[in-house]
């Protein structure tokens, strides 16, 4: 073992946590996870309504600043 490993070992067992201490993180990384996946799904909702306004009814893209693709806008 290298002088390097047998620090990085003592140190290790230093920081070692209790078991309180170690439900108490995971409680808090679970609740922090929570919070970014519900974060994802608010910004995947925002992207949807980007992409949708982007569309016309018929799901065609529309042009820049036309309420209606081509083909919607020559039936009309």
């Amino acid at each position: 073992m290298t002088a390097a490993h047998a620090q990085q070992r003592a140190s290790t067992g230093a920081a070692l946590l209790s078991t309180d201490d170690r439900r108490t993180a995971l409680t808090r990384i679970e609740a922090r996870r929570a919070e970014l996946l519900a974060e994802l799904d608010q910004l995947a909702a925002i992207e949807a309504g980007h992409w949708d306004a982007l569309r016309c009814a018929c799901r065609e893209p529309k042009p820049e600043g036309h309420a209606l693709c081509p083909s919607c806008d020559a039936r009309r």
